[in-house]
């Protein structure tokens, strides 16, 4: 995306649709490695996603049903809205296995983490943080490590930043960008996510893990980026803004 506008619980729209199993637990890489194939965009019509050999699909922005459930993220749960059975039989065929796409509504209040929380804030479906954030230099570095050098999808920032040194990004506290301000609150833990091919949809060995876990274990998890929170909701975010290091 060229620009993305800060919502409550991160950018608009962002982690707001999941996948469930027939237990009502959330799909993710690590379980459906395929899932890296589906391709989203927005369109006058909704969301639109496409994947190999399957027709395109339009999720509507808003749930076509009424049917709440109360479903599990992680280790914790909350409620999610059934968007249709289109979409969820679309998904259901191609990762081959029952499921169904929910969406997270205005009503749903998924808290952070509160010993990272700065103000009670929110977040849609992430893992944990409403904001990622990596610095190009730091791929840079760990590229330079490996024998065959990975893209940034690996690990899948929200926020890229370039002109920084490699690992500034673990320094910084709070950060300016443009007019918008971002808490930088935690250190990402890696998880085996980053060894599925965002392009083929398959696991892929052991990298970047294995190489990370050389320089960047801490406390038996490797760290690779930073999660961030902000306060400046409404405001937009665009590729080329400058940033500014506020401590």
């Amino acid at each position: 995306m060229q620009e993305a506008r800060i919502a409550e619980r991160g950018f608009e729209h962002d982690r707001r649709w999941m996948l469930i199993d027939e237990n009502r637990t959330y799909i993710n890489q690590i379980m459906q490695p395929r899932l890296a194939c589906v391709s989203p965009r927005f369109t006058s019509e909704g969301l639109q996603l496409q994947a190999p050999q399957m027709e395109p699909l339009t999720v509507p922005s808003e749930p076509e049903t009424d049917q709440v459930l109360t479903v599990k993220v992680l280790k914790k749960f909350c409620e999610a809205v059934v968007v249709n059975t289109q979409a969820s039989r679309w998904f259901s065929d191609f990762l081959h296995q029952p499921c169904q796409l929910v969406y997270m509504p205005e009503t749903t209040r998924r808290p952070i983490n509160p010993v990272y929380a700065l103000n009670q804030e929110i977040v849609g479906f992430a893992n944990g943080y409403p904001f990622h954030l990596i610095g190009q230099a730091s791929l840079d570095a760990l590229n330079q490590r490996l024998d065959h050098p990975l893209p940034m999808n690996r690990f899948r920032p929200n926020i890229i930043i370039a002109g920084a040194e490699p690992f500034a990004e673990d320094r910084w506290q709070t950060i300016r960008i443009n007019t918008q301000c971002f808490s930088l609150v935690k250190p990402c833990n890696r998880c085996a996510v980053t060894m599925v091919d965002q392009q083929t949809g398959e696991r892929a060995g052991k990298e970047p893990l294995q190489t990370l876990a050389s320089f960047r274990r801490f406390e038996k998890q490797v760290f690779f980026g930073r999660y961030g929170l902000s306060s400046s909701l409404g405001g937009t975010v665009k590729v080329g803004d400058p940033v500014a290091v506020l401590v």
